[in-house]
């Protein structure tokens, strides 16, 4: 949520966008990912929590994998035990 409010203001400040410009792509790319790692919350119950775990299990085989190849484990993927699978 660091940089929520200075993306959503220069999505909204834009108000046209040329698919030809790389900026505006690139804006509308970041945008449209942004909304869609925000949207879990609102999804019904129990699909939220099915991709929440997802998410975990993704976060953990990353860890592993770091761990692994000698690379520095990133902060809070590394958790102790299984993730529980969806």
């Amino acid at each position: 949520m660091a940089h929520h409010f200075e993306r959503t203001a220069k999505f909204q400040a834009q108000k046209t966008y040329d698919v030809n410009n790389k900026d505006d792509r690139q804006m509308l790319v970041d945008t449209l990912l942004h909304a869609a790692d925000l949207s879990n919350p609102v999804l019904a119950q129990e699909l939220s929590v099915i991709w929440s775990c997802r998410v975990a299990q993704e976060f953990q085989a990353q860890a592993r994998m770091e761990r692994e190849m000698g690379f520095s484990v990133t902060p809070h993927y590394d958790i102790s035990g299984p993730a529980e699978e969806a």
